[in-house]
């Protein structure tokens, strides 16, 4: 008897949950990528010259594809895992040499007025299938090191000094074995976000963090964690405060930290000594980026955050209409089609990146209460469901899946209320925009299957 039939059969096997919130979010995009049309241009829902309509073709493209992963072995995506990566590459190398530049960013192969293609978002796909695969391989197992070459080594370098010296912090030693494992999955999500940089998609390319994010709970050093928010606060930090005064309180810190917690022990100055020159060139090195590399438009979209009026009718026009539109919802919102704001486009881009704030409007409190209780529902129920997989590769691609969604929605929804800068990150299965559905639906709808198959142990 195959296990199909000892469970029930394969519709009994598919987490309907996710599937029922995965359309819930669909629809309610698609309501509202219409709704943020002006009264007077609307047309049909189902007219394909309208973003509506064009979406709508996308929603039956994703249901198709979603249909197609449901009914494949998802043995064969573990095979197919490199090839896989190798064509999301090779996409993002097309992209650089024949795509088309859209709002600034040539990430676009554009097909013809109706079809617009980002290969980036289908290279989170391909970049979260190899990484899965990578990662369901235990570290004992990791290839030796001497299959890779030597710029690999060169390139890496200064990542290996300090997650050597994290493992001796830690007290295990200096393990080699460790380093060289993790350095390889750095360099599997590294490439395609260079490729993804040089398309100038900086939205694109923070996606991939989220992919650092997963590694934690597969044994990646957690003072890789802690260093990355302090260096993110030092970043900031050091836009408001002159950096000599925070490398001086870093001095102090590290001081204190010596004396009164590692009670002066030798052994520990060299580590110390290190991260407090890391931290403290980070702090210098991060004001000059800021001041000298980042493009102008790029340093007031951060600056906006710690003040909202510094552009308002520029860089902080959307995301203060977008809070205006927001608030203007109070608790149950203005309507269905009845939002003003809305109507008279006073939010730009409001179908793509600022879609939340169409919800906001016109259903309030209440309504957006419920689009991120749908949210946090589907992040709980994939590490739920991630966290019971048999399957090593399954497992692993739960969590990627669970931490790119995450990443998406805590960017879109913070932009939209002015706590995160406006980078151009669509709110998943929601904003207006073919690839990116179809990007969320692949990442979903196979960790959907890879559960279904729960009991057939890929590795």
């Amino acid at each position: 008897m195959s296990t199909n039939d000892r469970r029930g059969g394969f519709v009994g096997q598919v987490d309907w949950v996710l599937v029922g919130i995965y359309l819930i979010l669909v629809v309610v995009g698609w309501m509202h990528i219409w709704s943020a049309v002006p009264s007077q241009e609307r047309l049909s829902p189902f007219d394909f010259s309208s973003e509506a309509g064009k979406q709508f073709a996308w929603i039956l493209i994703c249901f198709l594809v979603g249909a197609v992963l449901m009914l494949t072995d998802m043995k064969l995506y573990y095979v197919l895992r490199w090839p896989f990566f190798a064509l999301g590459l090779a996409l993002l190398l097309l992209v650089l040499a024949i795509g088309q530049e859209v709002g600034g960013n040539k990430s676009w192969i554009v097909l013809n007025s109706f079809i617009k293609i980002q290969p980036s978002e289908f290279a989170k796909y391909f970049t979260a299938l190899a990484l899965a695969g990578y990662l369901s391989t235990p570290l004992h197992l990791a290839p030796p090191a001497a299959r890779w070459p030597t710029f690999f080594w060169i390139f890496m370098a200064p990542i290996t000094l300090v997650m050597s010296l994290a493992d001796l912090l830690l007290g295990q030693g200096l393990q080699m074995k460790r380093v060289v494992y993790w350095l390889k999955a750095f360099v599997i999500i590294g490439v395609p976000a260079i490729l993804v940089l040089a398309e100038k998609d900086t939205g694109s390319t923070l996606v991939y963090a989220a992919f650092v994010l997963a590694m934690f709970r597969f044994g990646l050093y957690l003072l890789l964690f802690y260093l990355g928010i302090g260096l993110a606060f030092l970043f900031l930090t050091s836009l408001l405060i002159p950096p000599w005064i925070l490398v001086l309180g870093l001095v102090v810190l590290s001081l204190g930290i010596w004396v009164f917690i590692l009670g002066r022990s030798p052994k520990a100055i060299l580590p110390m000594g290190f991260f407090l020159v890391l931290l403290s060139g980070f702090t210098m090195g991060g004001r000059w980026v800021f001041d000298h590399v980042l493009m102008p438009h790029q340093r007031t979209r951060i600056m906006v955050l710690f003040n909202p009026d510094l552009d308002p009718k520029g860089s902080g026009w959307n995301v203060n209409n977008s809070k205006m539109a927001i608030g203007s919802g109070s608790w149950f919102g203005k309507g269905f089609l009845n939002g003003t704001l809305t109507q008279l486009n006073f939010v730009p881009k409001q179908h793509t990146d600022f879609i939340f704030s169409a919800i906001g409007e016109q259903w309030g409190l209440l309504g957006t209460t419920v689009v991120i209780l749908l949210f946090l529902t589907l992040l709980m129920r994939l590490i739920l469901r991630a966290e019971m997989q048999r399957s090593p590769f399954a497992k692993a691609f739960g969590y990627i899946v669970a931490c790119i969604l995450f990443f998406h929605f805590f960017m879109n929804v913070g932009t939209t209320i002015g706590l995160a800068p406006a980078v151009g990150v669509p709110l998943p299965f929601v904003s207006y925009g073919g690839s990116s559905l179809l990007g969320f639906t692949l990442l979903l709808f196979t960790f959907i299957k890879l559960d279904a198959q729960n009991l057939e142990v890929l590795r």
